[in-house]
């Protein structure tokens, strides 16, 4: 496999000394190759070294961006200097990919505001840090898709990555049926889709929907997919999606530990989640699902009544016209609503630490340690273990003899990053 940078860092000099010349060879501390030529051109001397710039071929990899620099040739001193990528596109860099390959956006990563075109199979695509503050990659109200993917490609991954839409009925991941795995990504359209189209299969894991502006329809599965195409969604947040935050009729979707922020619904027709299909399954997930003026919510969960579909332990609440639409022949177990409908038991408040705010569930309410292990992923949205039993939704809590302590309040750029203890 290979690897291929995207993006270019910024020179830096933390250090210094004297007497050094010209394309000195230097020694790289980090990066899988730390002894592959790389040079460094000193372009002014006065006493210290006061500028460099990188002047190498095949600077290797992993490099991190202010890594000690040894520079031999001199009176002493060490310096901190940026790595130039291979490339300073991502268009330019998945024509070059070949084969199995890793593209690399390095942490000044800008894209240039053009759709991305993915034509290849097997392409892995991060940010250099796995922050998704790192790899903003947002296109403009004249691009329509900011990710197109051509049919049906396989091996496909991207992790860390922030990719926004922001035109009106624009697409932030068009994948074409193709199949991926995404993982703590933040995914945000300004009137349009989140993801639409995915393969077989497709797992969606860790990531956030709607952090800035928020589109219509978070994930968008319909069409030619065969019935038998896979998507499992574990562990994410979807906040804000006017429309439907997912809306699928066609595949075998599994939902697991998602919550559903569904709040001021402007179109005349909207549901939290919409599921026209023979084989979907919906477990310990939170659906909040209100209306703004002009607006309707016909349902928080509508599930097509077939006995092949499944919704247990699932939370389902707000002003929506039925918080639960699941037909006769739907399976159900432990159901919770405010408005009474399929339900189990009646939804106890708070169930958020702070509705539209902080996601983490309030240990006095009805998300709290109520979900079935069974069906549980392993980590929740910020990377912690789920309890046994797990709380309900996206989070699991943070509270004495629980879960282990995080932030969940809904990420927004700019933001700390939602996938780190370090907040």
């Amino acid at each position: 496999m290979s690897v291929i940078t995207v993006g270019s860092y910024t020179l830096s000099i933390s250090g210094g000394g004297s007497g050094y010349s010209t394309a000195t060879g230097v020694s790289v501390s980090g990066g899988t190759h730390p002894a592959s030529g790389l040079k460094v051109d000193i372009t002014a001397v006065s006493g210290a070294i006061v500028a460099v710039a990188v002047t190498s071929t095949s600077p290797g990899e992993d490099y991190v961006d202010g890594d000690l620099v040894t520079v031999s040739g001199g009176t002493g001193g060490v310096i901190a200097i940026g790595v130039t990528a291979d490339f300073t596109t991502l268009n330019n860099a998945i024509a070059d990919a070949s084969g199995t390959t890793t593209i690399r956006t390095l942490a000044s990563f800008v894209h240039d505001d053009t759709e991305v075109g993915v034509s290849k199979s097997d392409l892995s695509f991060e940010s250099h840090s796995g922050d998704p503050a790192d790899c903003v990659v947002e296109t403009n109200y004249t691009v329509s898709y900011t990710f197109k993917f051509s049919s049906n490609k396989t091996g496909l991954s991207m992790t860390g990555m922030t990719v926004i839409n922001n035109k009106s009925g624009g697409w932030a991941l068009y994948m074409g049926r193709s199949a991926i795995t995404i993982t703590e990504c933040i995914i945000d359209c300004d009137g349009g889709i989140g993801i639409g189209f995915p393969g077989n299969p497709t797992t969606i894991q860790r990531c956030v929907f709607g952090a800035t502006t928020a589109g219509t329809t978070g994930i968008y599965r319909s069409g030619g997919a065969a019935a038998t195409h896979a998507m499992t969604v574990d562990s994410c947040l979807f906040n804000g999606w006017s429309h439907y935050t997912m809306q699928c009729t066609t595949g075998i979707n599994t939902i697991r530990n998602c919550t559903i922020y569904h709040p001021g619904a402007t179109t005349s027709s909207s549901r939290g989640l919409y599921f026209n299909t023979d084989q979907s399954v919906v477990y310990n997930t939170i659906v909040y699902a209100s209306t703004e003026s002009g607006g309707n919510v016909d349902d928080g969960v509508y599930m097509k009544s077939e006995v092949t579909n499944v919704v247990k332990n699932v939370i389902s609440f707000g002003d929506a016209g039925e918080n639960f639409d699941l037909g006769a022949s739907v399976v159900t177990a432990n159901l919770v609503s405010s408005d009474g409908t399929a339900s189990s038991s009646a939804v106890v408040l708070p169930v958020f630490v702070s509705l539209g705010t902080d996601f983490m569930p309030d240990t006095s309410g009805s998300a709290y340690h109520s979900g079935d292990a069974t069906y549980a992923p392993s980590t929740d949205l910020a990377g912690n273990s789920f309890d046994s039993p797990p709380s309900i939704g996206c989070y699991e809590a943070a509270a004495a003899g629980g879960g282990s302590p995080l932030v969940a309040q809904a990420p927004a750029l700019g933001m700390n990053n939602p996938f780190s203890l370090d907040l």
